[in-house]
């Protein structure tokens, strides 16, 4: 039988600003979303029955992952509960990580699904489905680099590729993002929008906007907690990173380098964390 297989690509943020509290209580933000090179794979195969399997071990039943309510809220949508299929996920990008790993699985599901069901549904209502599962997994069903707005569904894509090497830390720090958010206290007022888009391109020709424009707002609240994190982004620079940032609320750290030898060895000052270089 045919097996479908797709790749799930990570994200980094580069810039988030945490703006004002919605009348709903969720917060309204300022981001790029980057992917990287970085990725899960996903395996499918048409089957009688849905069921999701993953070469870790997530400690949630089936139900509970993205990819299976993904899939599960496809078929119902065109109200076909009969459809099936088996899905393997072959999973690298760390859970918790800040770096959308759940969201993009669940968005390569989607697409990969529509297809292979044969599910008649227009790019929007997919977007609806898909913004059901979370905030950030609309910004998967499409490629590039994209402003996210609102809580990040608002997107708004632009031709960017990362002209970098970038480095991935993976800490294994866990970071409640529930509480990250509840240490900014942020009040209902306005704040003003950062450009980051203007600051990317500007960087172009001179990469030290980077480092003076494109901020993460989580980092302050979550360094106190997590000094360990502090010290992963300065280890960064002092290797030469253009940029070294928290990714969403972490506990992912990225660097930015023109060199990529001098990537490799920031990863070797950092060989007690696991890491990616793309």
């Amino acid at each position: 039988m045919n097996i479908t297989k797709v790749k799930a690509f990570a994200k980094i943020n580069l810039g988030l600003q945490i703006l004002g509290t919605r009348p709903d209580g969720f917060h309204e933000i300022n981001t790029i979303f980057v992917r990287t090179s970085f990725y899960d794979e996903l395996s499918f195969k048409l089957s009688d029955s849905l069921s999701v399997r993953c070469s870790v071990d997530l400690g949630i039943p089936q139900e509970s992952n993205l990819v299976y309510k993904a899939a599960d809220l496809l078929r119902n949508h065109v109200n076909n509960s009969s459809l099936g299929a088996d899905i393997f996920i072959s999973k690298n990008i760390p859970s918790g990580a800040g770096l959308g790993g759940g969201s993009s699985d669940a968005a390569s599901t989607l697409l990969t699904l529509r297809k292979l069901w044969n599910v008649k549904i227009s790019d929007k209502e997919l977007s609806k489905i898909a913004l059901s599962l979370g905030s950030d997994v609309p910004y998967f069903l499409q490629s590039g680099a994209a402003i996210g707005l609102g809580q990040g569904e608002k997107l708004e894509y632009f031709d960017y590729a990362l002209p970098y090497t970038t480095v991935l830390i993976f800490p294994g720090i866990h970071v409640s993002t529930a509480k990250a958010y509840q240490s900014l206290n942020r009040e209902n007022k306005d704040y003003p929008l950062i450009d980051f888009r203007d600051i990317l391109l500007k960087s172009i020709c001179n990469n030290k906007f980077l480092e003076n424009g494109i901020i993460n707002d989580f980092e302050a609240a979550v360094f106190n907690s997590h000094p360990e994190l502090a010290a992963i982004k300065h280890q960064l620079y002092a290797d030469g990173a253009i940029l070294s940032l928290m990714s969403g609320s972490g506990s992912t750290i990225f660097g930015l380098f023109e060199d990529r030898s001098a990537a490799v060895a920031a990863t070797k000052s950092l060989n007690e964390y696991d890491s990616f270089i793309g």
